[in-house]
């Protein structure tokens, strides 16, 4: 998803990238932002309780749900 941002911020320069929770991928992801220069436009927000009104004030979501025992 990062990947592809340049080429939607060219026509959305408003636009951000969400992540809510946490990975073992984060750090990687912080990595990827930073060095295409997308720092202002990924938020990692780590774990929240208010996920279903994050996602409202959203244009579009993608989830990805993994449970852990």
């Amino acid at each position: 998803m990062i990947a592809a941002l340049p080429q939607i911020i060219s026509e959305i320069p408003n636009m951000r990238l969400v992540f809510v929770g946490d990975s073992e991928l984060k750090d990687d992801l912080l990595r990827q932002a930073k060095t295409l220069g997308l720092e202002n436009h990924v938020l990692f927000l780590g774990m929240r309780n208010d996920v279903p009104e994050i996602m409202l004030c959203s244009a579009s979501s993608c989830c990805r749900q993994l449970m852990r025992d």
